[in-house]
């Protein structure tokens, strides 16, 4: 629709009015106001965007990429025990889903415990092994342990899977072996 189109080309503004108007006259708009909670994600506004998810929630108990959407918002906020419930809630309904892997692992990174945080990508990996962005995640932890060879091979892997690796840290890696 207009509205995510308006959001991949960054006008939020445009993104937040069509989304309004979509929350307005969608009786089940679960999906309405996880995306706008996207967008203020993205603006910082946070608590809108809490509240946003939440609400896509109470419209919908099973709609788990806004448990993890509000997650990643609880982690930017500090908030991480509220982001940890909102974690074990999808893993309980579905503990295959990469993307709460993915974005737990934010939670340990920033909680200092760099092995879950491992973990979880690899976990991600193992489940999605073409998610880039797993491979790149997982590849920032190793360098920052001074692993520079696994950094090195999961930054070629994210590359080759199409993400963006900047050439100045691949030197950086190579740099290190």
């Amino acid at each position: 629709n207009r509205a995510v189109l308006y959001y991949q080309i960054g006008k939020f503004d445009l993104a937040l009015r069509d989304f309004n108007h979509l929350i307005q006259v969608n009786p089940r708009p679960s999906l309405d106001y996880n995306n706008r909670g996207n967008v203020l994600k993205v603006l910082e506004r946070y608590d809108e965007a809490i509240r946003d998810y939440t609400k896509a929630i109470e419209h919908d108990s099973n709609f788990l990429l806004a448990y993890t959407n509000r997650a990643s918002v609880y982690i930017a906020e500090g908030q991480y025990e509220l982001a940890m419930k909102d974690f074990d809630h999808v893993f309980k309904h579905d503990p295959t889903n990469f993307l709460a892997f993915h974005d737990r692992a934010f939670l340990y990174q920033r909680q200092g415990d760099n092995d879950a945080a491992l973990r979880d990508l690899s976990q991600a990996i193992t489940i999605n092994p073409n998610y880039a962005e797993s491979y790149f995640f997982r590849s920032q932890i190793y360098r920052d342990l001074g692993r520079f060879q696994e950094a090195l091979s999961d930054a070629e892997k994210a590359q080759s899977l199409r993400i963006n690796v900047e050439e100045s840290y691949l030197k950086e890696l190579k740099s290190h072996l």
